[in-house]
């Protein structure tokens, strides 16, 4: 006998459990709203369950209709469906009626809670069926459901799934609010298709969105730190917290950076561009404030009234004003002088630079001294080929080499690092390192000691291209004219290539 069985769509529910054993899938027809689904691939039969694919789930209110046959000689009749389902689904107002009316059958029975419990049982279901000559009453269609009395199975199978049913009709607000968010969803979905969609930027730029995930709590800490842009000094954080030690905020009135020392807000950085600036004013008898554009440095200012300093009479605390206690009179010249605070940094003080540092005057030869401090500076002490400090150590790194030496011959007077020098032509040395540089990445400077009859003479390199780690060449000539000349002393020293 072939057995049927009757689903409504829910357009969410896509198993579907069958009571009687499906022998295979050829055994298995189903319809939807009367039109057969013979397409196999739409569904799967598990666990003796047919499971619809997720693109193929059946729709809110649709019928399903699935017959099973028991015999390979039923397969044949499996391609109408069964018209008693037929006459159910036609005459689903009558059975509405009959749910209507329920409450007339709960009235027969004390013990309803225990028949909804046990809706399973067979037994409890056969005690309503002998009430159904009392329900007939209420439907002109009654001989209709005594037509299918003889589909009671199905019916009994589908009285199982009620509490299915009521789980679903439980769920309908969900479904109304997924049907609400279907604008926003189709707004995803078109803005996935636009070249400039906030999706694809998010997408381009995801190696900053991940260092930005990688840094939230840095991220976190400086949104609790700064406090937005304000006209004034705020007395609380935006998020009406106590102010901390280092809150910013800027100031659209200043146009600076506030940061919060635990007391008052002070400029994180100078108002004033750079050390120094001026403005002047004209007094109209009645005036007392002067705004100062862009602000200044609290207290780092001086005023002065007709070129007399009257800083000690006035207001200058606020970092935007000069408040005069009595207004300057009318045609009073008015200037603000604003000074740039600044911190100065560790520097050594005389007496520390003393005893850190041996004066280059302290050697004999202070003819060798003096030329040697027009160059490099007094932070040096000349020893027989090194410049150190007290302590031994290099006093700059970037000093790799230096030489004194006679321009006539190229004898070597005094030198560190400094090998040999040729002399090759008149003016013109060759000039090889004790110890390689680094790289070519070095400077080449020096002076000499005698003057021309046609104008002063300098140190020049005359063959850069033959330049390397281990040798340079510099030539000595005259300024104006860039002729060669042999002077009584040349001093060559280097930078870098350390």
């Amino acid at each position: 006998m072939i057995s049927s069985k009757v689903f409504i769509g829910d357009g969410s529910t896509k198993v579907f459990p069958i009571d009687f054993e499906i022998l295979g899938e050829n055994y298995v027809q189903i319809w939807i709203d009367d039109i057969p689904i013979n397409d196999k691939t739409k569904y799967d039969i598990i666990n003796n369950s047919i499971v619809f694919n997720d693109d193929n789930i059946p729709a809110i209110d649709v019928k399903i209709i699935i017959t099973v046959a028991t015999t390979a000689q039923e397969i044949a009749d499996l391609n109408a469906p069964p018209s008693g389902i037929d006459i159910v689904s036609d005459n689903i107002d009558n059975v509405n009626t009959v749910a209507i009316d329920i409450a007339s059958v709960k009235t027969n029975s004390d013990n309803i809670d225990s028949i909804k419990t046990n809706a399973t049982s067979i037994a409890d279901i056969n005690t309503v069926a002998t009430d159904i000559n009392s329900v007939k009453t209420n439907s002109d269609n009654i001989d209709s459901i005594k037509t299918n009395a003889t589909n009671i199975d199905n019916i009994n199978t589908n009285a199982t799934n009620i509490a299915n049913i009521n789980t679903n009709a439980s769920n309908i607000d969900s479904i109304n609010t997924n049907a609400t968010n279907i604008d926003s969803i189709k707004t995803v979905s078109d803005d996935l298709n636009l070249t400039d969609s906030n999706t694809k930027i998010v997408a381009t730029n995801i190696d900053n969105v991940n260092i930005v995930g990688e840094n939230i709590t840095d991220v976190e800490t400086f949104a609790k730190v700064y406090q937005n842009a304000h006209a004034e000094d705020i007395d609380v954080r935006t998020d009406g917290s106590a102010l901390q030690v280092g809150d910013l905020y800027f100031n659209t009135t200043i146009k600076k950076m506030k940061a919060y020392d635990g007391t008052t807000w002070q400029l994180a950085s100078s108002a004033v561009n750079g050390m120094l600036k001026k403005l002047t004013f004209t007094g109209d008898g009645t005036t007392t404030t002067f705004t100062i554009t862009d602000g200044y440095d609290a207290n780092y200012a001086e005023v002065y009234l007709n070129g007399t300093n009257v800083t000690a009479d006035v207001d200058i605390s606020d970092g935007q004003n000069i408040v005069f206690s009595t207004a300057p009179a009318d045609g009073d010249e008015i200037l603000g002088v604003f000074f740039g605070s600044f911190v100065l940094a560790d520097c050594y003080t005389k007496a520390e630079a003393d005893t850190t540092f041996v004066n280059v005057n302290d050697y004999e030869d202070s003819d060798v001294a003096t030329k040697v401090q027009n160059v490099i500076g007094t932070l040096v002490k000349l020893g027989a080929d090194e410049i150190v400090k007290q302590d031994g150590s290099w006093i700059i790194n970037q000093i790799s080499s230096f030489v004194l030496f006679d321009g006539a011959d190229g004898t070597i007077i005094l030198a560190h690092n400094i090998s040999s020098v040729t002399r090759n032509d008149v003016g013109r040395y060759d000039i090889a390192l004790e110890n390689d540089m680094k790289d070519t990445n070095y400077a080449v400077f020096g002076s000499a000691s005698k003057q021309s009859s046609e104008g002063a003479v300098r140190v020049a390199g005359y063959d850069y291209d033959t330049m390397s780690v281990s040798k340079f060449s510099v030539n000595v000539e005259i300024d104006n004219n860039s002729t060669d000349l042999d002077v009584d002393r040349v001093f060559i020293c280097t930078i870098g290539g350390r």
